[in-house]
């Protein structure tokens, strides 16, 4: 999809052409906003299954075989930063390959294969981590508690962000405008 539709668009002239429309029009189509609100808003899930595994540390710490049993599908709602993160990595690997196949070799080109390359290592890191399984650990032992309170912390806060941020940033957009 990236080889197909975003080298063909990025080479069109289309990006100059919005960077020549109003502010209004640029801001309501901001493509970075987009993909931060994406990315903390799939990070929800993955926080709470945390949080809850945190928080049963110490009532199964004897035993975290069960609790680590107690999580067998959780995959399916953990990994969902992972997956955000693959895709756009996936877009963007189709845009260097497009821009290796038809331009000439860049380093701008080279470094933007490189940071692919980084981001596909991170999403896999994501991927294989964003799961709970504990293991006897000291430090959860006399923390777990207020390591599950953080997460819990970090999980509503990206809830909320994912829930308010369009309409504030829309809100201050109208503001401003008028």
């Amino acid at each position: 999809m990236g080889y197909l539709f975003l080298g063909p668009f990025f080479t069109s002239g289309v990006i100059e052409w919005f960077g020549n429309q109003p502010e209004i029009v640029r801001s309501l189509i901001d493509l970075e906003s987009m993909l931060v609100d994406a990315l903390i808003s799939s990070c929800v899930p993955m926080l709470v299954f945390w949080a809850i595994a945190f928080y049963g540390y110490n009532r199964f710490s004897t035993d975290l075989e069960t609790l680590n049993n107690l999580f067998p599908l959780a995959w399916l709602f953990a990994e969902s930063p992972a997956t955000v993160i693959l895709f756009l990595t996936s877009l963007l690997a189709g845009l260097c390959v497009y821009g290796w196949i038809s331009y000439t070799h860049s380093s701008s080109l080279a470094a933007l294969t490189a940071l692919c390359v980084f981001f596909y290592f991170i999403g896999f890191v994501v991927k294989f981590t964003c799961t709970p399984n504990l293991k006897k650990s000291r430090f959860l032992e006399s923390h777990s508690v207020k390591v599950g309170h953080v997460c819990s912390l970090l999980g509503v806060a990206a809830y909320f962000w994912s829930v308010l941020a369009n309409p504030i940033s829309l809100f201050m957009l109208v503001k401003s405008s008028v």
